[in-house]
Parts: C-alpha cells; sequence; structure tokens
C-alpha cells in the first residue's frame, strides 16, 4: 500500500471533491521507459521507479489542482524545497514531469534538497537543464526553520515508529513553510498519521491510494 496525501496549508486552496471514479492513463510526456537505462538490474530497476514516480505525479495533477495552482502562480522564480530528501533519487521524474508544462515566461525553478543526512551522490546530478537549479544541504528541521517556498515535495516522511524524533517540530515547519505540499507515505498507516497530524495544524487535507505503486517494493 503506497498512499498519497496532498496537503495545503492557508487559503486560496479551495476544497475539491474527488471524481467518483478514473482511469488512470500513462504519462505522457516524460515517462521513462523501462530498460532504457542501460542492461544491469540496478538500472533496469531504477527506471522502473523514476517511471513510477512520474506517473504518481501525473495522477495528483490529474485529481487535485496543486501542480496546476503552482504553474499558474509561482513563476518566473520558483521554489520548491524537498525536506528529509535522503538523495532524492525521485529528482529525475519531478524534472520530466514539470520540463514540459513550465510556461516559457519562467527563468527557473530551485529545487534544494535538505536532511540530516545527505548521501554523495544525488539523484538530480544527470540533470542538465538550465532552467532547473538544484542544490542540496545539511537542514535539521526538528530544530531549524524551513525556507520559505512555493510548493514542498515531502518523500516518505517517518512519522510512525519514530515520534520521538522531532517529526510534530517537522511537519509543521514543513507546511507553514510552504504554499502548498505534497508527500507521498510508504503505508496506510503512515498516511493515517500525517493526515491527523496536518488536521491538527489547521490544513487541508486530500489523500488517495497510488494505483501506480511498485509491487516489487514491498509496500504494506
Amino acid at each position: 500500500f503506497f498512499s498519497l496525501l496532498r496537503m495545503m496549508y492557508g487559503a486560496g486552496y479551495p476544497p475539491m471533491a474527488l471524481p467518483p471514479s478514473a482511469s488512470y492513463p500513462s504519462m505522457t510526456p516524460g515517462t521513462f521507459p523501462a530498460g532504457n537505462f542501460g542492461q544491469t538490474s540496478i538500472e533496469q530497476w531504477n527506471a522502473k521507479q523514476i517511471d513510477a514516480f512520474a506517473r504518481t505525479l501525473a495522477f495528483v495533477s490529474q485529481h487535485s489542482d496543486i501542480f496546476s495552482k503552482f504553474l499558474a502562480s509561482a513563476g518566473p522564480e520558483a521554489t520548491i524545497h524537498v525536506p528529509f530528501s535522503g538523495g532524492f533519487d525521485e529528482a529525475p521524474a519531478v524534472h520530466r514531469f514539470l520540463s514540459p508544462q513550465l510556461p516559457a515566461s519562467w527563468r527557473s525553478v530551485t529545487l534544494e534538497a535538505t536532511d540530516v543526512h545527505l548521501p554523495q551522490n544525488m539523484g538530480y546530478t544527470s540533470i542538465n537543464d538550465p532552467k532547473f537549479r538544484f542544490s542540496h544541504r545539511y537542514l535539521d528541521l526538528s530544530k531549524e526553520k524551513m525556507p520559505k517556498c512555493h510548493l514542498a515535495l515531502g518523500l516518505h516522511p517517518q512519522v510512525v515508529g519514530f515520534e520521538n524524533d522531532g517529526w510534530d517540530r517537522i511537519i509543521h515547519e514543513v507546511v507553514t513553510g510552504a504554499e502548498a505540499t505534497l508527500f507521498t507515505t510508504w503505508m496506510k498507516v503512515e498516511c493515517d498519521k500525517l493526515v491527523q497530524m496536518c488536521r491538527q495544524l489547521g490544513c487541508e487535507v486530500q489523500s488517495w491510494q497510488n494505483p501506480h505503486a511498485l509491487p516489487e517494493q514491498g509496500e504494506d
């Protein structure tokens, strides 16, 4: 089970009803066909992960206006913060999803990845696009403030089982620092906990189960 929380903080994002049923077509443009990254199993697995996350972002775009609002109002110099990012392996999928949609008037999109543990190799190093600026740095949101941004991508916050690691403060920093936030979680219990935390902070919340999760990842 891979569930999604789309969380919106503050005014300007009115409630929206989800359609009762829908089909979820493959994402075009920007889909990474599995196998195009070489013959090794690691490269093929990475391609599958990138493709799955690109489809996930397309699914969110179909069911909410979080990205259309971002594209309509965040330019010409937009900022996206990626807290607790790890290596930000999802960067190629984010780039491939957003790049064809950027308004011609936009000069740049800055994506800043932060975490308390940052690997030496980040997932965005292969991206060469003058409009996309990537960076990463140490930031402990349990003690420090998150920079203001147009959009936050909170990928897999460990809010269940690690409650003593300051997650209440971390989630507060994310939702108050961003105009809108998209969280992803691995398990439904994590999604339910995150929904509860965000509602207690006064957020408007929508959540979905992701139809593009990879069964090989062993989600509950």
